[in-house]
């Protein structure tokens, strides 16, 4: 389980289950069955759950990264698959494939959709971003960044395109 900046989580482990229970931020998970170690499968075959605020994700050995900003929780597919299931719709469960993404909040889920190869590059220290408004890359890199960071509307609606250093955020500006 690795955590990207300003993220917290819950973690829970007992004879029926492993849970992660994220508050807030972003996680990537990868199983030890994803990793292939030998007798991963035999080693610890309880369920591995991610909860968030709108439900709940359940690995099928898999590598994965979950997102909450509050509003929604937004679940990406690197490798292998998960099933998805909204807090208020239990009934309704959604199997995202590798290479697939998608949203949800406590009563909807959305189609899923192709996820962004370049997604958990974060955890290689690099925000790599492809046609995005530039108020949006200035707010992702204003998580890493100490004080205030902000764009002016003026020019927020820019498209922008590139690979930024988050550990770095004079550099990246």
């Amino acid at each position: 389980l690795k955590l990207n900046t300003r993220t917290s989580v819950d973690v829970s482990i007992d004879a029926a289950h492993r849970l992660v229970t994220s508050r807030e931020g972003e996680i990537l998970a990868e199983t030890a069955r994803h990793r292939g170690l030998p007798g991963a499968v035999r080693i610890d075959s309880r369920p591995f759950l991610v909860a968030t605020p709108h439900g709940r994700i359940l690995a099928l050995g898999t590598r994965f990264t979950v997102r909450s900003d509050g509003a929604r929780t937004v679940v990406s597919v690197l490798e292998d698959a998960v099933e998805v299931r909204a807090s208020h719709v239990p009934g309704n469960v959604v199997r995202l494939e590798a290479g697939q993404q998608m949203a949800f909040t406590g009563d909807s889920v959305d189609a899923p959709q192709p996820a962004d190869p370049a997604l958990a590059d974060w955890e290689h220290g690099s925000l790599v971003v492809n046609d995005w408004r530039l108020g949006d890359v200035v707010a992702e890199l204003a998580r890493y960044h100490r004080g205030r960071l902000a764009c002016d509307p003026a020019v927020a609606d820019i498209r922008v395109s590139g690979a930024f250093p988050v550990m770095d955020t004079g550099k990246a500006l």
